[in-house]
């Protein structure tokens, strides 16, 4: 079941960012469900429309239509996921992004789980879970289980990915993504970010 998003009598911790680019129309469905179906609705959802075609974004409006709290950044040309990311940040107002993929599914107690460390743990710069990997069909999945922060290891491989949530300020202090790394620009920005954690708790959940 869907849970209802009043209006917050106080800012929320986090803003869902959404960076999109012609997104498929049923797995942006998932997606939706998925962030409708959050047992903690404290949270503020930022949508990036990166110059998708008028046919594929159409479909999106007409799913988004019900939900007037939403917000959309709408970008005339496609500039690119770290552009859309960057953009997205300008508009920003909570302590924390978390970074999601137009095809990405939380589960409905992922941001309620995440809103309860970050107040537990208000020092936190960075935030990182396990994730699964679902086949095209979605009927099997590869658990991705990760390991406590380890700065060495992101030397050689992108352990992070998915679900992250940066402090607003340190995604700013940093520069934010790059364009000329899309394709793995989360790793080229994480890599930064690590200096940026010193005095900083990261939190792996």
């Amino acid at each position: 079941a869907t849970q209802p998003h009043p209006p917050l009598a106080t800012s929320p911790l986090i803003t869902v960012v959404v960076p999109c680019f012609d997104p498929d129309p049923h797995q942006f469905a998932q997606l939706l469900l998925s962030l409708l179906q959050q047992s903690d609705q404290s949270f503020d959802l930022l949508l990036v429309n990166d110059g998708s075609s008028e046919t594929a974004w159409c479909s999106i409006q007409a799913q988004l239509a019900p939900y007037s709290w939403i917000q959309v950044l709408d970008q005339p040309t496609n500039l690119g996921i770290s552009a859309a990311l960057n953009a997205a940040m300008e508009r920003v107002t909570t302590p924390y992004v978390a970074l999601v993929d137009q095809d990405d599914i939380l589960h409905p107690g992922a941001l309620a789980l995440v809103n309860r460390h970050l107040k537990a743990h208000p020092d936190c710069g960075l935030l990182y879970t396990d994730h699964l990997i679902f086949d095209a069909a979605g009927t099997s999945c590869q658990v991705v289980n990760k390991f406590p922060w380890n700065p060495e290891a992101l030397l050689e491989f992108n352990f992070l990915i998915h679900l992250t949530v940066v402090k607003t300020e340190l995604y700013r202090a940093c520069g934010g993504m790059t364009s000329r790394f899309d394709g793995i620009q989360d790793w080229e920005f994480y890599l930064r970010l690590t200096p940026c954690l010193a005095g900083h708790r990261v939190v792996y959940l």
